[in-house]
């Protein structure tokens, strides 16, 4: 069991171990060391304040134990190595003790004809050999003759002298005649053995490759560089494969691949670098070759569909549009900037767009079908949605093939603008209105801040951690917002009334509305507008209410702004039921 460790926590914040829980950990802590080093008797006996001896009944150590000395009376079992600095013998080194152990075991020996004597001032050995009393019978390593002579081709050799051998070196015959391919062979002339050298058939037809061959014929094998069929499988996960290509239209070649033409066999998505050559069938996405537009465009007041030039009349000096734009709930027609109440650091849509078919809220990057991660375009598709003419034309002067914006001067009553202005971050002509993210419907901010030691940026909710508050109620003096008091100036409508208007020209304001009809559970109520003198087109307003409902502050201008209200209660609020809302005009 290893250590217990008491908790003791810190600054006294109740964490630590209560008293029952320290209690068991230092009784288990002690009954360890007793089950470790003995019994209640021997413990009693054998530790003291003073104690030099302690009696431990069978220990069992585990490690290393390091100790100045060891007297140990009795036997030593060790199964291990024994490693020491310096091992004496009753006072004697041990490589003394072993020298005259040696000494005299070799001094008293009683062997013939050798005497061994020990010095034991250097710890040598003296060996003298005698008279040797040994058989010499035998070949000595200095033989120069044999024993018993042998006979070498005829002759008799004793190893005394060199000998000559009568060879037959001009011998023609084998005196044992040999059979070779069925032939007896004694070596007086040739013969013929096996094939002859204009065979053309084996004995045995062999297979090669599958196909039987006796030597007959040529074969065709269908060898792996020139094979003819390949087994293929159906794989439809990897994201980027290489189709294979020839470099000829016929002959035995091997296959090659480029990286600059793959395939997503999960997709289906075929990706080269340049394709050429015409196409027949549907496709999408941009052809760059297209001379005409599918659908014909206006530009001046002329119809446009690419196939030639166009001639607009065009006063280059226009500032100003025809029909004016309301633009985050401002009029503009183009004569000089204006100044909208933006979400200058919103990074989210209030509410998801769908953009060629995927959601879209700012908060990533998203890939439209048809073009990949890289930007690549897929040529599948119509010419007419085309980026860019194989035959550039001249739109009011200035030449247009497509592939980027022109600035076009247009007449003092065209509905376009000679130079985009910017707005909210969206570029604006003055062909269309845009859609400008107000401050009210921001849902993230590009600052994270601290609240409470506590990081917020819009995107989720976050606790705060209470510090010993009493629950607050919507009548509570806390909350003074909620009702007319601290400054707030009362105000009340009445949908089925007066439309839900309010008019004020206060900073606070504490609205009391009544509702007309029943109101489901994220049912949106109709806008509520708020008339002041105190609102300017560059203001934000701060709402909030007495019950579950979202608030919505939108189209801020000078002199009002309105309230789009959303029931989150979970439930129905009743017909002519009621709820404060407060407004704080900054």
């Amino acid at each position: 069991m290893a250590l217990q460790s008491l908790g003791i926590g810190s600054a006294n914040d109740g964490t630590g171990d209560n008293l029952r829980v320290a209690a068991d950990k230092v009784n288990d802590n002690f009954s360890e060391i007793y089950t470790l080093i003995g019994d209640a008797s021997a413990l009693s006996t054998g530790i003291s304040a003073t104690a030099s001896v302690i009696t431990i009944v069978t220990p069992n150590i585990t490690g290393t134990a390091v100790m100045a000395d060891l007297d140990i009376s009795g036997d030593v079992d060790i199964d291990g190595t024994l490693e020491a600095d310096a091992i004496t013998i009753a006072g004697v080194t041990l490589s003394e003790t072993i020298s005259d152990t040696v000494g005299a075991m070799v001094g008293s020996n009683t062997e013939t004809g050798i005497t061994v004597s020990y010095d034991d001032a250097d710890n040598t050995l003296d060996f003298v050999v005698g008279t040797l009393n040994q058989d010499t019978t035998g070949n000595a390593a200095t033989a120069t003759i044999l024993e018993t002579a042998r006979t070498i081709g005829g002759t008799s050799f004793n190893g005394s002298a060199n000998i000559a051998v009568a060879l037959a070196a001009t011998a023609t015959t084998l005196a044992t005649a040999r059979t070779i391919g069925g032939t007896s062979f004694d070596g007086s002339a040739n013969i013929a053995v096996g094939l002859a050298a204009t065979a053309t058939t084996l004995a045995t037809a062999r297979t090669i490759g599958g196909t039987s061959f006796d030597g007959s014929a040529n074969i065709a094998v269908a060898l792996a560089s020139v094979g003819t069929a390949v087994t293929v499988a159906d794989e439809s996960t990897d994201t980027t494969c290489f189709p294979l290509f020839a470099t000829a239209a016929t002959g035995d070649l091997p296959p090659k691949s480029g990286s600059n033409l793959t395939f997503n066999s999960n997709t289906g998505l075929l990706t080269s670098t340049l394709l050429a050559g015409a196409l027949t069938g549907d496709v999408t996405g941009n052809a760059d070759t297209a001379t005409t537009l599918a659908t014909a465009r206006t530009i001046g007041g002329t119809s446009f569909n690419g196939s030639a030039n166009i001639a607009v009349g065009l006063a280059a000096t226009s500032t100003a549009l025809a029909t004016a734009r309301t633009i985050g709930g401002t009029s503009f027609d183009g004569t000089a900037n204006i100044a909208v109440g933006l979400a200058a650091t919103a990074t989210t849509l209030a509410t998801a767009r769908t953009i060629g078919g995927v959601s879209f809220n700012g908060s990533a990057n998203i890939n439209l079908p048809g073009v990949n991660a890289g930007g690549n375009q897929n040529t599948s598709g119509l010419a007419g949605t085309a980026t860019a003419l194989a035959t550039a034309r001249t739109i009011g002067g200035t030449s247009f093939d497509g592939t980027a914006n022109i600035a076009v001067g247009l007449a003092a009553t065209s509905t376009a603008l000679a130079t985009a202005r910017t707005i909210g971050g969206t570029s604006f002509d003055g062909t269309a209105n845009i859609a400008v993210a107000l401050a009210a419907t921001a849902t993230t901010l590009a600052t994270a801040r601290t609240i409470a030691g506590v990081s917020f940026n819009g995107s989720a909710n976050i606790t705060l951690a209470p510090t010993d508050l009493t629950d607050v109620t919507a009548t509570a003096v806390e909350l003074n917002i909620l009702d007319a008091s601290a400054g707030n100036t009362a105000a009340a409508s009445d949908v089925a009334s007066s439309a839900g208007a309010v008019t004020s020209n206060n900073f606070k304001i504490s609205h009391t509305l009544t509702l007309a009809a029943t109101l489901a559970d994220n049912a949106e109520h109709a806008d509520v507008v708020i008339t002041s003198d105190k609102v300017l087109a560059t203001s934000s307003v701060l709402a909030n209410a007495s019950i579950d409902v979202d608030i919505t502050i939108h189209t801020v201008v000078a002199g009002s702004f309105k309230v789009r209200i959303t029931n989150k209660s979970g439930s129905t609020l009743a017909n002519d039921s009621t709820m404060v809302l407060n407004y704080r005009i900054i």
